[in-house]
């Protein structure tokens, strides 16, 4: 291989990685806003030095260590790795798209049910007395 193919590969795989940290950057930011959470709030949250989360979600990099802080959050809230890293597939793992199952007594929920019907009554009745 000549070294101008050589440089031209180098500076594909350079230019590929950029893209790729800018996309992660990109979701990270995603998801600070979805908890509204600001930058320096964010980067006190973490102990992260200032101006390194606005680099990161800007795709200019940073620390190994302040982005894996970055994202082993983001995993502890239910997000996924593969989410957050991978670009290639085409399935979305956010939290908000996983399951959760919850255990609830069907008496219970026959029971709020009822309730909430009465509710509903009362309220009707007292509508209607101003229509």
């Amino acid at each position: 291989m000549s070294k101008v193919n050589k440089d031209t590969n180098a500076e594909n795989n350079q230019q590929q990685q950029q893209e790729h940290f800018l996309k992660v950057g990109e979701r990270i930011r995603e998801l600070r806003l979805l908890h509204g959470w600001s930058i320096k709030g964010y980067e006190a949250m973490l102990s992260l030095p200032s101006g390194t989360l606005h680099n990161i979600e800007h795709g200019k990099g940073g620390t190994g260590i302040n982005f894996l802080t970055i994202i082993n959050h983001l995993t502890g809230l239910g997000y996924s790795y593969k989410w957050l890293l991978d670009f290639d597939n085409d399935d979305h793992f956010k939290k908000d798209e996983q399951h959760i199952y919850l255990d609830i007594d069907k008496n219970e929920l026959i029971e709020i049910n009822e309730e909430m019907k009465d509710v509903i009554n009362k309220f009707t009745k007292v509508v209607s007395k101003y229509k």
